[in-house]
């Protein structure tokens, strides 16, 4: 009896100890989905508050301000013209190196005239160079009347060959240059056959002619327009036909009055004469602050700026 008492009792301790042990478990796992579904809640709560960002998107170009000037009060809004322009041409280069000095060092572009085959023809066209001035041929024409237009003169009758010849040789004496003037040249210059050989050869080189207008019986613009050849001419009174300072004061100042009226002027000169280097050097001031431009005739043929009508 006391055998059996003893058994019951451990039976009673097993099933006690799987209660508890059930029991236990039970709380354990109660606890743990209890604190999943506040992780849960807490995690929707967050993506409730916090904003989302979006993926970076370039930025759009911003248009610059258009900034408007005011106009001033009394002065008108039309756009001004564009600056009247100077082309100063020195002739005869070549028979002296200490008269081309003083033109050397003027501080505006000045476009110089060489002759071919005299004494200081190469020498000229270096200096010039070392200058980093504009040069160009001084050609010899034949004139009317008696006159000797010099060495390498291009006179009415020649042939063809016989020019293309002569310029050749002229040219070679400078080392080449972009274009001529005639020297002299009032009965060459007249002569259509003539000017049309001329103008023809230097068509072939990529060159161009400045019309020294010695002339008013010229063909050469109507010839250089058909064949087109770039071409330009004076269209101011020559600067120094009479070597007193005053007369060349007022040829200058004719020039630049003529360049504000119809936008631009070329004017011709000689390197002989005393007192043109001196007078462009003591106006050249006065006129630049006018508002007046100075350039080489280069840049007129090379610009396009050659309708000295306009």
């Amino acid at each position: 009896m006391r055998k059996s008492g003893s058994t019951g009792t451990r039976g009673k301790s097993k099933l006690y100890l799987s209660y508890l042990l059930l029991g236990t478990t039970t709380l354990m796992l109660g606890i743990s989905i209890a604190l999943v579904q506040g992780w849960m809640e807490r995690t929707e709560t967050d993506r409730a508050v916090l904003p989302v960002s979006e993926p970076e998107r370039p930025m759009e170009p911003v248009e610059p301000p258009v900034i408007v000037p005011s106009k001033p009060e009394g002065k008108s809004s039309a756009v001004l013209p564009v600056a009247p322009e100077v082309f100063i041409v020195i002739d005869d280069v070549g028979n002296s190196l200490e008269e081309l000095e003083p033109f050397l060092s003027l501080p505006i572009p000045v476009t110089f005239a060489v002759m071919p085959r005299r004494r200081y023809t190469r020498e000229s066209v270096e200096l010039i160079q070392k200058a980093k001035k504009y040069y160009i041929m001084h050609q010899p024409m034949e004139p009317v009347g008696d006159a000797d237009p010099g060495e390498g003169a291009i006179f009415t009758g020649m042939s063809k060959e016989e020019i293309y010849t002569l310029l050749d040789t002229n040219l070679a004496t400078l080392g080449g240059a972009p274009g001529i003037n005639n020297h002299m040249g009032s009965k060459a210059t007249a002569d259509g056959e003539t000017m049309r050989t001329v103008l023809e050869y230097l068509k072939e080189r990529n060159m161009f002619f400045l019309d020294s207008v010695t002339t008013g019986e010229s063909v050469a613009g109507r010839i250089a327009a058909e064949i087109s050849l770039p071409y330009a001419e004076r269209n101011s009174m020559f600067l120094d036909n009479e070597r007193e300072r005053d007369y060349i004061e007022r040829a200058l100042r004719s020039g630049f009055s003529l360049a504000e009226t119809s936008g631009r002027a070329v004017m011709i000169g000689h390197v002989w004469d005393e007192h043109l280097a001196e007078l462009l050097l003591e106006l050249y001031p006065e006129f630049t602050e006018k508002g007046f431009s100075f350039d080489d005739i280069g840049s007129m043929i090379y610009l396009g700026r050659l309708d000295l009508e306009e």
